[in-house]
């Protein structure tokens, strides 16, 4: 079973700033290998979402 993700505003801001930052620091490249590390864990998240529970007694 996959799971889709829903982004808040304050995790949309976060990518846009990163991806902008990446880019003023780097170039278009790296902007790229960035969006497709985010897209392949994100993309295991899915197909496996206990590997990102959250769990605050560790």
């Amino acid at each position: 079973m996959k799971y889709n993700f829903n982004w808040d505003s304050v995790a949309l801001e976060s990518y846009i700033e990163e991806t902008e930052f990446i880019l003023l620091k780097w170039n278009y490249k790296e902007v790229e290998k960035f969006k497709i590390l985010v897209e392949q864990n994100l993309e295991r998240l899915s197909i496996n979402p206990e590997i990102g529970v959250f769990d605050k007694k560790n």
